[in-house]
């Protein structure tokens, strides 16, 4: 499956295609991926490779914060369409795009400037999915190549679980639940009883 992009201008196209027929030549067909540049490629050209990824039942997450910013009735309608596009659970993105929009994990500020919220999709990281800054910086069109990295992710994880996914999306070379999967596990299982 190729990443959905909309290019703007035929030289962005020429560069997309550039980048599809290189990803022929990407051999990512590792077991096991563990480095962040390479699961990054294999996110990125969607290869068949497995992020091993271990619970972490030390962290305890709290309680989440939840600020009503993060979930307007157009935030809620592009989560929607991105999780049924891409077959990811709603509340697992709803999860993630609280955390990031709430800023009650924010650790690295100066890293900030660079990722775009509603999901913290950074266009630096996703430029071959993104397609350009202005396309990353639509609060739907963020959502849903969010998604569609959540999507990918989620397929390369051996026994997948909320906390896990977050995890990888948040820090590529996780190999154990971190800080940030956990709050996003609690936020997700919040989110599923509250509706």
């Amino acid at each position: 499956m190729y990443p959905i992009v909309y290019p703007k201008a035929a030289e962005k196209q020429e560069r997309i295609d550039t980048l599809l027929a290189r990803q022929q030549t990407v051999d990512l067909s590792y077991e096991n991926l563990k480095d962040a540049r390479e699961r990054r490629l294999c996110i990125i050209y969607d290869k068949p490779a497995w992020f091993q990824i271990a619970d972490n039942h030390a962290l305890n997450p709290g309680d989440p914060i939840l600020e009503r910013k993060s979930c307007t009735p157009p935030t809620l309608k592009f989560i929607n369409l991105a999780s049924e596009l891409y077959g990811v659970d709603r509340h697992l993105i709803l999860a993630i795009v609280v955390m990031e929009t709430n800023s009650c994990f924010d650790v690295w500020p100066d890293r900030m400037r660079e990722y775009r919220k509603p999901m913290g999709v950074s266009f630096d990281l996703w430029e071959e999915l993104a397609g350009s800054e202005r396309y990353i910086k639509d609060p739907a069109n963020n959502i849903e190549v969010g998604t569609l990295i959540v999507s990918r992710i989620q397929k390369k994880i051996r026994d997948p679980s909320v906390g896990k996914i977050a995890s990888v999306f948040h820090q590529l070379d996780a190999t154990v639940v971190n800080d940030y999967g956990a709050k996003v596990a609690r936020l997700y299982q919040l989110l599923r009883r509250l509706g």
